[in-house]
């Protein structure tokens, strides 16, 4: 950060300033995305989205917090001290992912398919687990709104599915037509709501 002599006094608290507000809303907007993702079924759209957007945040969130000269404010101790934290659990959950042969197969996780019914969009997810896990891999469904499409939440959702959604058919059914079918079967009722069936 400048010194004082360079910019002046006033500028020099100005920017101060600023970059006290960058941090507080930074860690607070980390902290509040991060309860989000763990604790509702809404995320941004797309699987991996929320990982690189998490990584990115957090290390923006790091460097914002070590501009400066750290002060003996408990405000700013304990504002450091949650970026810290936060960026500590972001970390360790990657780093946690790539050693461990079970998490691998989490990169094989993909997103196949977008359908529109009813008006109302929703995107088909599949992770497979390999040999150890029952069933092919998990399976959910999420649904966007239309004019605010980067958000999703979960409305389907099965830990161990029967079907192998890494195939391209299905018993000779191509498998956008299944998951269309479980869209309209198992999601979407008589009255055009939508039921969770969660498992």
């Amino acid at each position: 950060m400048p010194k004082p002599g360079l910019v002046g006094i006033e500028n020099y608290l100005r920017l101060k300033e600023i970059v006290k507000r960058i941090q507080i809303i930074t860690t607070a907007f980390l902290t509040v995305y991060l309860l989000t993702i763990v604790f509702t079924d809404v995320s941004l759209t797309g699987y991996w989205t929320d990982v690189v957007f998490a990584l990115c945040l957090a290390v923006f969130a790091l460097i914002m917090v070590s501009k400066g000269k750290p002060d003996r404010q408990w405000s700013s101790r304990l504002l450091r001290l949650t970026t810290f934290f936060l960026s500590a659990l972001i970390f360790t959950f990657m780093l946690l992912s790539l050693v461990n042969p079970f998490g691998w197969d989490k990169f094989q996780m993909r997103h196949f398919g977008n359908e529109v019914v009813n008006g109302r969009h929703f995107n088909a997810y599949f992770s497979p687990v390999g040999a150890w896990g029952s069933g092919y891999g998990s399976f959910w469904i999420t649904e966007s709104s239309k004019y605010f499409p980067v958000i999703e939440w979960t409305v389907y959702y099965e830990r161990a599915t029967d079907i192998n959604f890494g195939e391209e058919k299905f018993e000779d059914t191509p498998i956008e037509n299944v998951v269309r079918s479980i869209i309209e079967d198992d999601i979407v009722n008589d009255n055009g709501s939508v039921e969770s069936n969660s498992q």
